[in-house]
């Protein structure tokens, strides 16, 4: 196949269903990423899920509610060492209507 039927295949995918994305190198960064999965109290999950966002700005890839019964905030945090992780953490716990007990963290390789 001619590499110009290649380029304008791939140029009708790019602008009908490829969206074009950047990623962190972490390893080159020296940075950890890991999610944190939140229960919220009281059905204010779009006004924490706002709060970590404006809290972390620094710190949150992005933040989202979700529809279930279990855990309704996820945040994706990047962090630099354990530390800083511990401290990102207890400062989620102490935002309002945040079940503390419930606060899952796992982190992504």
């Amino acid at each position: 196949m001619p590499l110009s039927s290649l380029q304008r295949r791939r140029a009708k995918l790019e602008k009908s269903v490829l969206v074009k994305a950047y990623h962190i190198n972490l390893k080159a960064s020296g940075g950890k990423i890991g999610d944190a999965v939140i229960k919220v109290d009281k059905g204010r999950s779009r006004e924490v899920a706002t709060n970590i966002l404006k809290k972390f700005k620094s710190n949150v890839m992005n933040v989202s509610t979700r529809i279930n019964s279990e855990h309704n905030v996820s945040a994706q945090i990047i962090y630099n060492d354990t530390a800083e992780l511990h401290d990102l953490i207890e400062s989620i716990k102490s935002i309002p209507y945040v079940n503390v007990n419930s606060l899952q963290w796992s982190e992504l390789r």
